[in-house]
């Protein structure tokens, strides 16, 4: 959670977490590698998740990723950093 309130982590518009570069991180490459592990085992559960939820309900992977992209959207806090459609970082409000 940390690391979404400092504006480091966003949720992509593909449902994935990703690295929004801070200057706390891009200064410090242990904390930004250590960061970008942490983005890589979220996502990796995400997926998991996506593709689970995709042969319970036998829709594509594609069509269960759009959609734990905005049900991900929707929990996201206000404050926190989305990405729109078109590939802008917006704060939700």
């Amino acid at each position: 959670r940390r690391y979404k309130d400092e504006s480091a982590i966003g949720e992509g518009r593909d449902g994935n977490l990703k690295y929004r570069s801070i200057s706390v991180y891009e200064k410090d490459s242990r904390k930004k590698t250590e960061l970008l592990s942490i983005i890589e085992t979220e996502n990796n559960a995400r997926k998991k998740i996506i593709l689970y939820y995709a042969a319970k309900t036998k829709r594509s992977e594609n069509e269960e990723q759009i959609s734990f992209a905005a049900e991900q959207r929707e929990k996201a806090r206000r404050g926190d950093v989305l990405e729109t459609a078109d590939g802008k970082w917006v704060t939700k409000k």
